[in-house]
């Protein structure tokens, strides 16, 4: 073998030994973990759904925080307030006691039964679902009297207020004495005409003029 040769020869082979040895190399080296979650931005991102009424997003973005953050409160939170939206009640229900059982620090307890009173209040296949959307809609009163919830602004301490005469009257004749003066309270705050005493008309006249101003509030305040 001629010299010219066996220098080809060599610097083949030492060519192919720095394969094999940055092949080894390559396959000892660690994959690089994925980056963590980012929880704040995507509840961020999610109540900028929940804003928009986009709540079929947002309910997919909260998932997701639920997912990678299982005790997170506030996606709990989120998620049932836009299970509400969606009309998907009994979802809407349970996430939004979730949203309650993990809220530590008395964050969203106030959201979270704002939500609850609406939701139970339409659910007659509940227990007590009347009883439970008063409770729940005075409890938002007790904690804020003049409560706003800080994703939409458009739900506030009204919407708790209508919710207990609406759900008062519901209950039949015998608890429209304890509809009237929230209804009244309401009217007052929307510029209209009150009730008159329930002992000033006839009973069936009174009825009827109850359920024109539910009518008329609901509209004006209802989301």
């Amino acid at each position: 073998m001629n010299r010219k040769h066996m220098t080809a020869v060599i610097v083949v082979a030492l060519g192919f030994t720095a394969m094999l040895l940055m092949a080894g190399c390559s396959s000892d080296k660690p994959t690089a973990p994925p980056p963590p979650f980012d929880v704040e931005g995507s509840l961020a991102r999610a109540w900028g759904h929940f804003s928009s009424s986009n709540y079929d997003n947002g309910e997919e973005l909260f998932s997701k925080v639920i997912k990678n953050s299982e005790s997170n409160a506030e996606a709990y939170l989120g998620r049932g307030w836009c299970y509400a939206f969606m009309g998907e009640k009994d979802s809407a229900f349970n996430d939004l006691w979730v949203a309650i059982t993990y809220d530590t620090y008395n964050e969203y307890t106030v959201d979270a039964n704002m939500g609850i009173a609406a939701v139970v209040r339409d659910c007659p296949g509940y227990t007590d679902y009347l009883t439970q959307a008063i409770d729940r809609a005075n409890a938002v009163i007790d904690a804020d009297s003049t409560y706003v919830f800080s994703r939409k602004s458009s739900i506030d301490y009204k919407d708790a207020h209508l919710i207990i005469a609406q759900s008062f009257f519901r209950q039949g004749e015998a608890y429209f004495s304890y509809a009237h003066p929230t209804v009244n309270y309401l009217c007052d705050l929307q510029g209209l005409d009150p009730l008159p005493d329930a002992a000033s008309v006839p009973a069936d006249q009174y009825e009827q003029m109850m359920v024109e101003k539910l009518e008329i509030l609901t509209d004006q305040i209802g989301d």
